[in-house]
């Protein structure tokens, strides 16, 4: 798409979608090409999977689940520490 394409996409997209009067208007993509991002049955299991081994691994050392997203954020920010 040229740069004087864009700019009228742009312009015409305001002027139809812009605002609280045309917030739940059906938006239709001219030209546009679709790219299937949906996941494998194999990368939903490993989604699972870790969030089973994250939540076993929290039970077997008794941390709250309210203070997991904190742990997760201090392991992330040292990652060589806990060898």
């Amino acid at each position: 798409m040229s740069a004087e394409a864009f700019e009228k996409f742009v312009m015409r997209w305001r002027t139809q979608h812009q605002g609280v009067a045309n917030a739940h208007k059906l938006a239709i993509l001219e030209e546009a090409v679709w790219k299937n991002l949906k996941l494998s049955q194999r990368d939903m299991q490993f989604e699972q999977v870790r969030k089973l081994s994250r939540n076993l691994i929290i039970g077997a050392f008794s941390v709250p689940f309210s203070v997991a997203p904190q742990a997760r954020a201090l392991l992330q920010e040292t990652p060589g520490t806990l060898r």
